[in-house]
């Protein structure tokens, strides 16, 4: 009689998500005797992820990639050659690609998951949005054990339009490991400002995400220039690369306002310029939760972002920090020169966001997630070390 493991497979359209977000659920998987596989895009662009079977995919980011199709038929024949005890998809355009795929899997007992990151549709959106990425997600919850939802809106959502999905959840994002991201003291601060090249008296605003029409830094920007008469030493970092880094290093050019704006490129050290900043900002379009500004939050950050979906978890307006309309900019301005010269205000703020991190922590979040796919580990009532074949 040989043992057969479990098996449990992730799929996303880029592999570098499945490592920034899902490490500690692939290694939750393992600690359970699972054989874990993962299924994604650019398996070759990331070295180290913690599975024991890894399989490109050609998913495309974009929905109408012909790209698409070929992706489709390798999952299914993927799926036929494995029987996988559960599948937990990401990101839209692989969970859409992937769920029709897994329908006769499904049938013959695999769970499927999915994690939405962030719906393209929500309070605010276009009309064709809602018409599109709306009917789309309604309709492809038909084939879906578990959705799970990272924001109130999306939950509300999902629940008040009865998406006919068997189970619905929500969880506090993806965590933030607290180890890592924690307040520093004044001192320490100022050591982190020195050896990254900053002043003591510089006001510091952080925006960590990758470039893009969706987190939208041209927007921060374009502001740049009337905060600077209100707060004369403001500085605004800009960590990550991405499609629209050198439309933003010519807006920068083109305001004048170099000395202003740092671009960071991608970073190891997030930590540090975080800890070494005053303030988290964040302009997107369109946001899941945001894990920056929780990873802000944790280091005592008081934050400001616009008024939207995710954000609205995050932010209690006056507690921990402030929300802007995404349609006026100019909303920005009194809420950061409120911080920059009430130093009590500030403090106070500081904490409360500190505390508030604590329900957005890898703790939490894991706990919330090992509380659903314990409702799928012992799928169909046999316990992972009592499955066997002939």
């Amino acid at each position: 009689m040989i043992i057969e493991s479990p098996k449990v497979l992730f799929v996303a359209t880029m592999a570098r998500h499945i490592k920034a977000f899902h490490i500690p659920c692939l290694t939750f998987f393992k600690e359970m005797g699972y054989e874990v596989h993962v299924a994604a895009n650019d398996i070759d662009e990331v070295t180290i992820l913690d599975a024991d079977h890894i399989h490109p995919i050609s998913i495309a980011r974009k929905p109408f990639e012909f790209t698409n199709i070929k992706a489709y038929f390798q999952l299914k024949r993927l799926f036929s050659e494995h029987h996988f005890d559960m599948i937990h998809f990401h990101i839209p355009v692989s969970a859409a690609v992937g769920r029709l795929a897994a329908r006769t899997t499904r049938k013959n007992g695999t769970a499927v998951l999915y994690t939405a990151h962030g719906f393209n549709f929500f309070k605010g959106s276009s009309r064709s949005s809602w018409l599109l990425y709306f009917t789309i997600e309604k309709f492809l919850s038909r084939y879906t054990d578990c959705l799970i939802t990272i924001n109130q809106e999306d939950y509300e959502c999902a629940l008040t339009r009865n998406f006919p999905v068997k189970r619905l959840e929500k969880i506090n994002g993806m965590g933030v490991n607290l180890s890592r991201f924690f307040p520093v003291t004044n001192h320490r601060k100022q050591e982190l400002r020195a050896k990254h090249h900053f002043n003591e008296d510089d006001f510091i605003l952080v925006y960590a995400a990758e470039f893009s029409k969706r987190k939208n830094q041209e927007w921060l920007l374009k502001i740049l220039p009337e905060l600077k008469k209100e707060i004369p030493r403001i500085k605004l970092l800009l960590p990550g690369t991405g499609d629209t880094q050198t439309y933003c290093e010519t807006l920068v050019q083109q305001l004048k306002i170099e000395e202003c704006v740092r671009f960071l490129g991608f970073r190891k050290d997030i930590d540090e310029i975080v800890q070494l900043s005053d303030v988290g900002v964040s302009s997107s379009r369109n946001e899941g939760l945001g894990i920056h500004l929780v990873e802000d939050m944790a280091c005592g950050k008081p934050i400001i972002a616009t008024n939207l979906q995710g954000h609205k978890d995050l932010i209690k307006e006056n507690y921990n920090g402030y929300l802007v309309d995404i349609e006026n900019p100019e909303e920005i301005i009194q809420p950061l020169v409120n911080l920059y010269v009430n130093k009590e205000l500030y403090a106070e703020m500081s904490k409360n966001a500190l505390e508030h991190a604590h329900a957005f922590s890898l703790d939490t979040s894991m706990s919330q997630l090992a509380a659903i796919y314990h409702q799928y580990v012992t799928y169909k009532g046999v316990r992972a070390d009592e499955r066997t074949i002939s």
